[in-house]
């Protein structure tokens, strides 16, 4: 009888939607009783004396319907036994007519049926049958009309019950299944994680090539005028051999994405500014896919790293172009109107970049996959804020997904590994896209604070691999001086400590990084300051004007009071209405404000402003950009450049921009007219 209270949910799935709850409980009752006891009216059913034992009566009234049934099906002078379907009207019909009649024989019905409909859990077993069913209109309408024959008939209020009692079974038995699989996968997580750690110093011991790695003295040779500390810059992968303390946290996310390689989806790197999350994707990731030993096959994939800037197609498409030497303007005008077809873009760009330089097809096993990174993803927001803006960024985010989720090729797998990395604030940004959304719940990866036991490596294993020796008390002190700096923000505490260990070594003596050194660079608290007095206040005073005019143009706030970094195009430095203003001050605040070559600020460890004029082929021109510093250390840090505080007490940069639109400090706007 089970089995047919199964069927009548199937039944009632079938239907969903078609108003069926709207049905009287009479006719809603009949239907499942017909179903739940079709099998005795079967030539092998049940007699009465069986349908006696199941309810708590003499079951005369069941099987009187049962007997009436059969008895009507035979007056019709049938020469083949009735169909299951028939039988089933039939009953239906009969307990249906019984029920409305009124009088002893319905009082009767009722309460046999209630009887057997409880002897065979009719409501706990038509509720694990509905959560079997897909779709929540089908289990909504299942539930639904339980809940009429419950409301209906007194005898069987029992119905929701059952199916409450059900239903918590059912949770209970799969949180604890849910909680042994998460327990396994973590314990698979770590176990895999461990396991890469352990071929990268196998392939670190042996060389990437076989053979055996550096000794420590080449290596220092190699460092001996560099330093192995990045200040402000971001770690790249060339500087994967410095890049220390994050070597676990990088192995986690190469699990994450070989996970992405089988299945498909996006990874979402989210922490807060300063956290490292670029550092991470370049000097920790990237080497990773290099040296194709945690990921089979990743050293053959190309590796793309992008910034969405304020045109993320053109960015998108000038990348796909350049790796598969085909046209940008083409191939932005097929993301824009066909954002949902970019895994095929994607896939003819990486088959043409496999493709030999005589032209054949690559073998069969170099299957066609592309490592995208899109780094500062918030800049979808900060850059291409305004309204106009919003339909790029919803085909750019369309592009991304379906470039990770849309299987193409013989393979049929997704022709990308798609990897953005985002600021946390902006999370909410985020989720408003409903693809993003499902990413950030199934692919979100964190980039948290580094533990003490980290940020020991980080301050040492630099100085290891540049062979350079440290004062013993010295990492105690950092150490100590980070925990009072970075309170409740520690992860953005880290550029702190990066600047303030490549001051040190500025004023290292001979092979060794000294607590004297340390003090002169002010220590963690006031490194970003004193590395940047020290180039400002050499500069003559038009020329700090002119540099600090060029800082706040390179941030944005946007209309929540966010500040970020923001690239400038030539066209956007300094006019001549701001004082100092000439080709050789311009020059040198431009060197200062990034640390370009031959320039002040590369005593402040701040990133190259100017790049060589670039350009996308096709009709898509794409201006050179003076790419932002770590100006989200910097702003609070340095007085010249710190946010102010506006009437309504957000933070604002003076002569910052605000919604695309440039808002001068007051001593640089026209006077009123």
């Amino acid at each position: 009888m089970q089995e047919g209270v199964r069927d009548w949910v199937r039944q009632t799935t079938r239907h969903a939607g078609n108003g069926q709850n709207a049905a009287s409980p009479a006719a809603l009752l009949s239907l499942l009783c017909a179903s739940a006891f079709r099998p005795l009216l079967m030539p092998s059913g049940a007699a009465a004396a069986d349908i006696a034992v199941l309810s708590r009566g003499d079951g005369r009234a069941l099987a009187g319907a049962v007997t009436d049934t059969l008895a009507e099906l035979r007056q019709h002078g049938r020469a083949h036994p009735p169909s299951r379907d028939e039988l089933e009207k039939g009953l239906a019909r009969q307990i249906q007519q019984t029920l409305t009649a009124g009088g002893q024989r319905t009082d009767d019905l009722r309460s046999e049926i209630a009887s057997v409909l409880q002897q065979i859990d009719a409501g706990g077993t038509a509720l694990r049958a509905a959560m079997e069913e897909p779709g929540e209109r089908a289990r909504a309408d299942v539930i639904g009309a339980i809940g009429v024959i419950s409301s209906g008939f007194g005898e069987l209020e029992f119905l929701l019950t059952d199916a409450a009692k059900a239903a918590e079974e059912m949770q209970e038995r799969l949180d604890v299944e849910g909680a042994n699989a998460r327990a396994a996968i973590e314990r698979n997580e770590r176990q895999s994680t461990d396991v890469r750690l352990v071929r990268e110093d196998l392939a670190v011991k042996a060389g990437a090539d076989g053979r055996p790695a550096a000794a420590p003295d080449d290596r220092a040779v190699r460092w001996a005028d560099r330093c192995p500390y990045r200040g402000l810059l971001l770690f790249d992968e060339t500087d994967a051999e410095v890049f220390c303390g994050r070597e676990r946290l990088a192995a986690e996310l190469a699990v994450q994405l070989a996970a992405r390689a089988t299945r498909g989806g996006l990874v979402v790197v989210t922490g807060a500014s300063g956290a490292g999350k670029s550092s991470l994707l370049r000097a920790g990731l990237l080497p990773i896919l290099a040296r194709g030993q945690q990921i089979p096959g990743s050293g053959r994939w190309p590796r793309l790293v992008m910034t969405p800037a304020s045109d993320p197609l053109t960015e998108l498409a000038g990348r796909l172009a350049a790796l598969g030497g085909q046209d940008a303007g083409a191939i932005r005008d097929g993301l824009a109107q066909h954002p949902d077809q970019a895994h095929e873009a994607v896939r003819q760009a990486v088959l043409a970049a496999a493709r030999p330089e005589d032209g054949r097809p690559a073998p069969a096993d170099r299957p066609a996959r592309l490592v995208l990174i899109v780094d500062q993803f918030e800049q979808l927001f900060t850059l291409g804020g305004d309204p106009e803006g919003e339909a790029q960024r919803r085909a750019f985010v369309t592009a991304l997904c379906a470039a990770a989720t849309s299987p193409a090729g013989p393979g049929q797998e997704p022709p990308a590994l798609v990897v953005i990395a985002v600021r946390g604030d902006f999370w909410d940004r985020c989720a408003a896209y409903p693809e993003l959304a499902g990413a950030l719940q199934d692919g979100q990866f964190v980039v948290g604070p580094m533990t003490e036991s980290e940020l020991r490596t980080a301050i040492t294993g630099p100085a290891d691999a540049a062979g350079l020796d440290i004062d013993p008390a010295l990492t105690g002190r950092v150490l100590n001086d980070l925990r009072t700096a970075g309170g409740d923000g520690a992860a953005a505490a880290l550029p702190l400590l990066s600047q303030a260990m490549a001051l040190t070594w500025d004023k290292r003596e001979g092979n060794r990084l000294t607590s004297h050194g340390y003090d002169q660079a002010s220590g963690v608290s006031h490194a970003v300051q004193t590395g940047a007095d020290e180039v400002y206040d050499a500069l003559p005073a038009g020329r700090q004007a002119l540099a600090r005019d060029l800082l706040r143009r390179m941030t944005v706030v946007g209309s929540d009071g966010r500040v970020a970094r923001r690239p400038v195009t030539r066209d956007e430095r300094p006019g001549p209405d701001i004082p100092g203003h000439s080709p050789a001050g311009l020059a040198e605040a431009t060197r200062v404000a990034g640390g370009g070559p031959g320039g002040h600020g590369a005593r402040a460890r701040g990133r190259p402003v100017v790049r060589r004029p670039g350009t996308l082929p096709g009709p898509h021109q794409h201006p050179a950009r003076l790419p932002a510093g770590q100006r989200a250390c910097l702003l609070p840090q340095w007085p010249p450049v710190a946010p102010r505080r506006s009437r309504s007490g957000r933070r604002r940069p003076a002569g910052h921009h605000r919604a695309g639109r440039r808002v001068l400090p007051a001593q640089h706007r026209p006077p009123a007219t």
